[in-house]
C-alpha cells in the first residue's frame, strides 16, 4: 500500500474550533491600495472607437428607414389592390341582384297585363294573337340570350341596360294588346 495521509481527528476538531473563534471581519492595519496602484503600469486610458462604428450605425439607420418606407408603400399598394378587387367583386355581385330585382318588377307588371289580356281574350282576333305571340317569343329569346351574355360579361355595363330595354319592349307589346282588347271589349258592349 502506498502511503496514505492519516487524518488526526483530534487536530481537525481543534482547528475547526479555532476557526470559529476568529472574528468574521478584520481590518487591515494599513491601506493596501497605494501599493497596488504603484505596481500598475502608467498608461493613459483612451476610449477606442473603431472607425467603422459610425458608418455601421448610419448604414443600419438607412436600411431601417428604407425598409420601413418600402413596407409602407407595399401596404398602400396592397390596400389599393384589395379595394379594387372588392369593387370588382361587389360589381359582380350587384349585377345579378339588379337583374333579379328587374325580373321581379317585370314579372309583376307582365302578370298583371296577362291577366287583363286573359279576361278579354275571347274578343281578340286570333290572327292578331298569334302574331303577338310570335313577337313575344322573339323578345323572350332575346331576353334569355342577354341574361347569358350578362353572366359571361358581368363588367359590360350596356348589357343590363339592354335587358331592361327588352323587358320594357315586351311590356309595351303586352300593354298595347291589353289596350286593344279593352277597346274591342268596350265597343262590343256599346
Amino acid at each position: 500500500m502506498e502511503d496514505e495521509p492519516t487524518v488526526d481527528l483530534k487536530k481537525e476538531r481543534e482547528l475547526a474550533a479555532a476557526i470559529k473563534q476568529l472574528p468574521q471581519q478584520t481590518e487591515s492595519s494599513r491601506d493596501l491600495w497605494p501599493e497596488i496602484a504603484a505596481r500598475l503600469p502608467k498608461q493613459d486610458t483612451k476610449v477606442y472607437t473603431p472607425r467603422w462604428i459610425p458608418w455601421s450605425i448610419a448604414a443600419t439607420l438607412a436600411i431601417s428607414f428604407s425598409s420601413a418606407f418600402y413596407s409602407w408603400k407595399n401596404l398602400q399598394t396592397a390596400q389599393r389592390v384589395y379595394a379594387d378587387s372588392q369593387r370588382v367583386l361587389s360589381a359582380k355581385q350587384v349585377i345579378p341582384l339588379q337583374i333579379k330585382a328587374m325580373e321581379l318588377e317585370y314579372g309583376l307588371a307582365k302578370s298583371a297585363l296577362i291577366t287583363q289580356i286573359g279576361l278579354n281574350s275571347s274578343h281578340t282576333n286570333s290572327d292578331l294573337l298569334s302574331e303577338v305571340k310570335s313577337h313575344l317569343l322573339i323578345i323572350e329569346q332575346a331576353t334569355k340570350e342577354l341574361k347569358a351574355a350578362i353572366v359571361k360579361q358581368p363588367d359590360n355595363p350596356g348589357l343590363p341596360k339592354l335587358l331592361k330595354a327588352t323587358y320594357q319592349q315586351e311590356l309595351t307589346v303586352l300593354s298595347q294588346l291589353a289596350k286593344l282588347n279593352q277597346d274591342v271589349f268596350s265597343e262590343e258592349k256599346i
